[in-house]
């Protein structure tokens, strides 16, 4: 709860004090104050969804569960950064960092984990969407990813008598018509991963430190092929051990949904 919104609660019971006042109290409880973590909103319905699901899939051996998800990189990619400085040396050079003017360009990528492997970073195409903003549509799912990737993948683990699962979200990108027609044709198991659940998702993670890491490039990239030569070879660094850690965090990112009733969890 935010200072905001418990003098309003107070001053509904008739108490009136200053803002200043109420910080200085909850400071001598022992309470700091802290930047809000922020989470996806979830409704009732989504929260429903998400138990039953954690509850469905409570003994999953999720090694064979396909975690995939697409994200956006961009050039301008700001992340607070930190450094160790002296009062009043803010505006010295080595305590200072380059914001680029008008450096908005992005890159549209995807990428698969799974229990013992990780598939390469693939640029997404737009250049020939159909859609009615050019964006990412379920005809270029089917193609590039579907049909891309994904058989790969998903050919290589038939091979060695596993059944893979594809987790991916509910997107219209991943169930309208193409899409949909590929992944029944291929005879693809597909796991009802809920809406608003990243957390479920544990390819989310891997983003974040693909994201980081580019943030903290010497120079950042400023246009989108260097962006995405940059984004890749970082891509490349991540570790088997450290997709292995991932997935085997499923089955506490379950736990934790079920204690939740369905609602945000730390992850």
């Amino acid at each position: 709860m935010t200072v905001k919104q418990t003098l309003g609660e107070l001053q509904q019971l008739g108490i009136k004090i200053c803002a200043s006042t109420l910080n200085n109290y909850l400071s001598k409880q022992g309470l700091q104050k802290r930047v809000m973590q922020l989470k996806p909103f979830i409704t009732p319905a989504q929260q429903s969804k998400r138990l039953a699901y954690a509850v469905k899939h409570a003994d999953r051996d999720w090694k064979d569960v396909i975690f995939c998800d697409k994200a956006t990189i961009k050039t301008n990619g700001a992340v607070r950064r930190w450094v160790w400085r002296k009062r009043g040396e803010e505006w010295m050079p080595d305590c200072m960092g380059p914001r680029f003017k008008a450096a908005d360009k992005s890159v549209h990528v995807w990428a698969a984990i799974w229990g013992d492997g990780f598939s390469e970073l693939l640029r997404l195409d737009t250049s020939e969407s159909t859609s009615a903003r050019g964006g990412f549509n379920s005809e270029l799912y089917a193609d590039q990813v579907l049909k891309g990737p994904l058989w790969t993948i998903k050919t290589t683990m038939e091979l060695d008598d596993r059944t893979p699962w594809l987790l991916h979200d509910g997107s219209p990108v991943h169930t309208d018509g193409p899409a949909a027609a590929v992944i029944e044709d291929e005879g693809w198991q597909v796991l009802d991963h809920p809406p608003n659940s990243p957390d479920l998702n544990v390819i989310e993670n891997a983003w974040a430190i693909l994201k980081h890491e580019l943030s903290m490039l010497p120079r950042r990239p400023t246009n989108p092929d260097a962006l995405f030569e940059a984004a890749a070879e970082i891509w490349e660094t991540i570790s088997g051990e450290y997709v292995q850690v991932l997935v085997d965090s499923m089955p506490r990112r379950s736990d934790a949904v079920r204690i939740a009733k369905g609602g945000a969890t730390k992850y």
